[in-house]
């Protein structure tokens, strides 16, 4: 019985989806989602990794005031030892022409100083470092007909942080001309 009702209900949401939610034209929906640490390293880990072969591990630690560390360990000179690189997020999401999140890389350092280097490194598709930015293009993370969606409908996108998690608040809306 249980299963019937879901099934009918993942049926109907098909419906929806197929229709391009015309049946929602004029709904908003704000969202804030918890990314914890341990979920967005098996995210690296599982798509990340596979796509930079130049690294051998890489590890996300979230901490307050919009600040991640990132640690890296390389796969090319195994006797390098770990590289932590500091980043600021930028809290809006830039939603043009896609979504794109910017981390900034923190210090003057010998980190910032070599940061140009990293663009010699291969990225994950959706990512690229401009000077000492990396932009992530979070549209191309996503299958295109939900990238086309998200882009369509997000409104405002932010980002902000506290000890252990990372905080996405979104605002959607579906709106006459958005909705097919």
């Amino acid at each position: 019985m249980a299963d019937d009702a879901l099934r009918a209900a993942r049926l109907e949401i098909e419906r929806w989806r197929a229709s391009g939610f015309r049946d929602f034209a004029g709904a908003r929906f704000d969202f804030r989602v918890p990314l914890r640490e341990p979920l967005l390293n098996a995210v690296l880990e599982r798509y990340v990794l596979p796509r930079v072969p130049a690294l051998r591990t890489i590890t996300l630690h979230v901490g307050e005031q919009n600040r991640l560390d990132v640690t890296v360990e390389t796969a090319k000179v195994r006797w390098l030892p770990p590289i932590s690189i500091p980043f600021d997020i930028e809290p809006d999401l830039r939603l043009t022409p896609d979504v794109t999140a910017r981390l900034h890389i923190v210090g003057s350092g010998v980190l910032a100083t070599l940061s140009p280097l990293l663009r010699f490194i291969t990225l994950p598709p959706g990512v690229r470092l401009v000077d000492s930015v990396v932009e992530i293009d979070i549209t191309r993370l996503l299958q295109p007909a939900d990238a086309a969606t998200l882009v369509a409908w997000l409104r405002n996108g932010r980002i902000t942080t506290t000890g252990g998690t990372l905080w996405l608040d979104l605002r959607l809306a579906l709106d006459h001309d958005t909705v097919s």
